[in-house]
């Protein structure tokens, strides 16, 4: 699988320009990407670069992932009454 990595600043300012003038933007559709689409390996060997340490990527599904943060007590998200897979975790 492969993603492209993009900032939040980035995505704000691409969802505030409809917001604060609709018209233009009726019917368009907007794909958000950073510039390069990569495996989560390789933003794992570049997190290692930059931090000078090991990092790995472990490819786990999401109802394991799901279940064990659950287990230390994080919480689902839900929207109009439909389970979302973030669980929210109770702060440090």
């Amino acid at each position: 699988m492969k993603k492209s990595e993009i900032r939040a600043e980035d995505v704000a300012r691409v969802v505030a320009a409809p917001l604060a003038n609709p018209q233009p933007h009726i019917g368009k559709i907007y794909h958000l990407a950073g510039p390069q689409s990569e495996n989560m390996y390789f933003y794992a060997q570049e997190h290692s670069k930059a931090l000078a340490r090991t990092i790995t990527f472990q490819d786990i599904p999401v109802e394991p992932w799901r279940d064990g943060l659950l287990k230390l007590g994080c919480r689902l998200l839900t929207c109009n009454g439909r389970r979302l897979s973030e669980p929210i975790c109770p702060q440090a």
